[in-house]
């Protein structure tokens, strides 16, 4: 007995002085440490709904320092306030880190989130949002402005405003928040329609996942004093990331919703909810974003079991589905940054820092930030790489003035992968007339060029795309235009939705085809038909996709091209299809694309096409035709009997035709030359010979 009252004693001293260390963690620096002796004024931004509700929106700046509407170069920074909506403040804290990393020709502007009845709205003039905890109204995640007013706007469409009035060729722009802020600029990174150089989101209390998958955590009866929270467990550890196996938790079929996740979009504002989810991803995985965290930011008072200590964790957002990404902001931050495992995403730390707005913005570490980052964007690389032969031929020079002339037919080319195939860019060539070939790519070298001068093309050029940039460019609009034959290499498809979905080279390349052949081989191939099987989160597997047919692997979106004869047959495309066995997953798009509503006809098809093989599809019959050394398989099926969460996918009836070299499937009517045969999927096994070879 004496023995286990010392045992309690020594433990409690020892969670006492554990536990006050960790409280001490919450709190701010030294005051001393903050410049905040900067004069600041109010100014207002006339928005889209200005002239309608004849109310403005506030924003701060700098009493030194110009208002948006002159700023013609430069570095800007956007800096969003807190819940204590003190933008003042804000703008103040980031003006400070400014002048004390010496940057030059920088602006600080602070836009200014009012509820109704704050201090400083002019409720009579100026625009405020509802202090609401609903999606469609919350303003950290795009919420429509307050419904008493007369019109209502995002609090995302009103910052992308304002980047579109600071946007030009001799302006950057950063956009950093902390704490509330923080979790809006991590959002307003999913799904700005603008296109801010650098994200800094700092200290939020919740970030919003791309999947159902989360952190592996501790179990939460151990979080308690220096266990789950503890900054130097925390900085070494290596998260696994799964969808969480429910037991007592209250949140299994709401957890991953908007904003802890991207499930029920259709609850949000419109501005977000009109927005495709496999876009969102591939936009958000290719901007530039800085997770900031404070190593000191590790309070949760739901484990304060130290009851000397006098914690504060700054209203830590403490509901089951935040306690999923981790027990304290910064473990939900840096899991976050694992997760996401992208080359334009980094976690940067603040040491000794918690949840101090000014203490992160004007730490050594954040100062450093922003130099290193200023620099790199204003010495970016160019948005494309242009390479052309004949070097003489009027489509090679910057200035071209040829004039194009009607000689060319609409068709279109899918190629699965492999060796090229020459007699379908023999097809191509002959279609264009002979004329300028383009090849479109997200990578890679002009090493198609001479091939194609090769079989017959009389001018060959490379375009690469290296960022979402080059599709607004005018010189790669023009080149698109005047090309009579377009190609787009393999490579990464996300990379082709990211950088061209919602474009002018989107608009561009769909009316192009009105007239011109456009093909693509792998990647490129993918991105044709109605529907596309993205891939932004690796390749998925067949075996994986039957038997977990919401695996996070799969993500389906509109394609990118615009071909007739395959968006009125319904189709998604794959590629390398019998030699990396790629039936069951194209199997399982089909069964998503009904189940999720994407494909609302009664059936969905699928085209698979093996390597060194491709399909030459003429627009006008609708006829396509098979070249090369492999085969392609053109299936149909109706809905699934299941496709669920946890289950493996059964999917019965499936119609298919096994087309070979010669073959012929004409598209409009869904009927060609090749070997018929049926397949069903029941409980994730296939049942029969899924390419139809034994059945013969």
């Amino acid at each position: 007995s004496t023995m286990l009252q010392l045992s309690l004693f020594v433990f409690l001293v020892i969670c006492q002085a554990r536990k006050e260390e960790a409280c001490n963690w919450c709190s701010a620096p030294a005051a001393s440490v903050c410049n905040q002796n900067i004069q600041v004024v109010k100014e207002q931004f006339w928005t889209s709904i200005s002239a309608a509700t004849n109310r403005t929106y506030p924003y701060w700046r700098p009493l030194d320092q110009p208002a948006i509407d002159s700023i013609q170069s430069g570095l800007v920074i956007l800096v969003q306030h807190g819940t204590d909506r003190n933008g003042d403040e804000y703008t103040q804290y980031m003006a400070g880190a400014v002048a004390k990393s010496g940057l030059e020709n920088t602006y600080v502007f602070g836009p200014q989130m009012y509820f109704l009845g704050d201090t400083g709205l002019d409720s009579e003039n100026e625009l405020y949002w509802d202090d609401s905890e609903n999606a469609d109204s919350n303003w950290r995640w795009g919420g429509d402005s307050s419904a008493l007013l007369s019109e209502r706007i995002s609090s995302f469409a009103v910052l992308d405003e304002l980047v579109s009035a600071l946007g030009n060729n001799q302006t950057k722009i950063f956009i950093a928040g902390h704490s509330a802020g923080g979790q809006v600029v991590q959002r307003f990174a999913l799904f700005s329609q603008t296109h801010p150089d650098l994200f800094i989101t700092a200290n939020p209390s919740s970030v919003t996942y791309l999947d159902a998958r989360r952190p592996l955590l501790f179990s939460s009866q151990r979080a308690y004093c220096d266990k789950e929270c503890d900054n130097v467990t925390i900085a070494k550890t290596q998260y696994e990331f799964e969808i969480p196996i429910f037991k007592k938790c209250v949140c299994s079929a709401t957890y991953n919703n908007y904003g802890y996740g991207l499930n029920d979009l259709n609850k949000a504002s419109m501005y977000v909810a009109n927005q495709s989810i496999s876009v969102v991803r591939e936009r958000y995985l290719h901007r530039s974003v800085r997770y900031v965290a404070g190593q000191s930011d590790v309070c949760n008072l739901r484990f304060s079991s130290c009851e000397i200590c006098q914690m504060n964790d700054n209203d830590l957002d403490r509901s089951c589905a935040a306690e999923l990404q981790g027990y304290c902001r910064y473990e939900r931050l840096t899991a976050f940054s694992q997760y996401i495992n992208s080359t334009t995403h980094a976690l940067v730390t603040i040491p000794n820092v918690g949840h101090n707005s000014c203490g992160i913005f004007q730490s050594p570490e954040f100062i450093h930030l922003l130099k290193i980052s200023s620099l790199t964007l204003f010495t970016k690389s160019s948005a494309y790489d242009w390479y052309c032969i004949p070097k003489r031929a009027a489509y090679c020079q910057e200035d071209d003035q040829e004039i194009s002339t009607p000689r060319t037919k609409p068709g279109t080319v899918t190629m699965g992968g492999g060796t090229d195939v020459d007699a379908a860019f023999e097809w191509q060539i002959s279609r264009g007339g002979s004329g300028n070939f383009l090849i479109l790519r997200e990578s890679g070298t002009e090493a198609y060029d001479p091939y194609l001068l090769g079989l017959g093309a009389g001018v060959a050029a490379t375009l690469i795309l290296n960022d979402r940039r080059a599709s607004e460019e005018s010189f790669v609009l023009e080149k698109v235009k005047k090309a009579d034959a377009i190609f787009f290499a393999g490579g990464d498809q996300s990379k082709y939705v990211s950088r061209i979905k919602n474009t002018s080279l989107e608009t561009l390349l769909k009316s192009k085809s009105i007239n011109v052949t456009i093909g693509g081989t792998s990647a490129g191939n993918a991105i044709q038909g109605l529907y596309i099987y993205i891939g932004a989160f690796g390749s998925a597997i067949s075996d994986e996709c039957l038997q977990h047919p919401y695996n996070f692997r799969i993500d389906l979106g509109p394609a990118l091209l615009k071909s007739p004869p395959l968006d009125i047959a319904r189709v998604i495309m794959d590629d390398h299809f019998v030699t990396r066995d790629r039936m069951g997953r194209m199997l399982t798009f089909m069964a998503r694309l009904l189940q999720d509503g994407l494909c609302t006809a009664p059936t969905v098809r699928g085209i698979g096409v093996d390597e060194a093989t491709a399909l030459l599809v003429d627009h006008a019959s609708g006829v396509a035709t098979l070249v090369g050394n492999s085969t392609a398989y053109a299936c149909e099926a109706s809905s699934p009997q299941v496709c669920m969460r946890g289950e493996p996918l059964t999917l019965k009836n499936i119609s298919c035709q096994r087309l070979g070299s010669g073959d012929s499937f004409n598209l409009y009517n869904w009927n060609g030359t090749g070997y018929s045969y049926s397949l069903d999927i029941v409980r994730g096994r296939m049942l029969g010979e899924p390419y139809g070879l034994s059945n013969e």
